[in-house]
């Protein structure tokens, strides 16, 4: 018996710690209106205290889980949550608010 919980726990265990390992995030952030890079938005992890702001070309970094939301929010445009999913690698367009 303590074999099989044994042998159920070594496989049980990677599988969680798996599932909450975090990945770098990359992207850019650009306006709808004009398709041009939003220089300092902020992307920030839903409920924590994770965050980047863009650079000069609208580019962010950050890490997160597949299950994890990132808050994008900039002066004068509409904030935005996105699921992080499958995804590395975001383009995101920033509407006019």
């Amino acid at each position: 018996m303590r074999k099989i919980l044994f042998f159920a726990l070594l496989f049980v265990f990677p599988t969680i710690s798996f599932a909450q390992s975090t990945k770098a995030v990359t992207g850019t952030v650009t306006s709808s209106s004009d398709l041009e890079p939003i220089l300092g938005a902020v992307i920030q992890v839903l409920n924590t205290s994770r965050a980047s702001v863009t650079g000069l070309q609208g580019e962010f970094t950050i890490q997160a889980t597949a299950e994890e939301v990132l808050v994008v929010s900039a002066l004068g445009f509409k904030t935005q949550n996105i699921l992080v999913g499958d995804k590395s690698t975001f383009e995101i367009l920033m509407s006019v608010d």
